[in-house]
């Protein structure tokens, strides 16, 4: 038996943003369309990476009953993936979950259940297992 081999290139601005509205379409949330832009203009490899983004920022817009714009996004996202090739630390994802849900270190590793803080502890989960593999 044979098969046929195809080589995948990295998906352009304009698929990738295609691959946003798609998806946005999924969520009861709504994502503007500069939202999206942004997104796509800063997501170039990996199309599960763009795909998480939006669950992540959805997540996030749900638990502080914030509407999504490009503040949001820029606030949920930016410490994680703007910075291109910057390899993430598991310190730097802490940091950032403990200041964007003013957390203390001892909440967010103990086993309290509340959604004050069991949220952000899943969100924390959620992105080293994302970023870091």
């Amino acid at each position: 038996m044979s098969g046929m081999i195809v080589k995948i290139d990295k998906p352009d601005y304009a698929t990738r943003l295609l691959i946003l509205r798609s998806k946005a379409a999924s969520f009861d949330v709504h994502f503007p369309e500069e939202v999206l832009e942004f997104i796509a203009e800063r997501f170039e490899d990996n199309v599960r990476e763009v795909e998480s983004t939006l669950t992540t920022l959805s997540a996030c817009a749900k638990f502080n009953e914030k509407n999504i714009d490009i503040h949001l996004a820029s606030d949920v996202l930016g410490e994680f993936f703007l910075a291109e090739g910057k390899i993430v630390k598991i310190n730097e994802i802490e940091a950032a979950i403990l200041s964007y849900f003013n957390i203390s270190r001892n909440e967010l590793h103990s086993s309290k259940k509340i959604k004050s803080i069991s949220f952000p502890r899943q969100i924390c989960m959620y992105l080293i297992k994302t970023l870091l593999n």
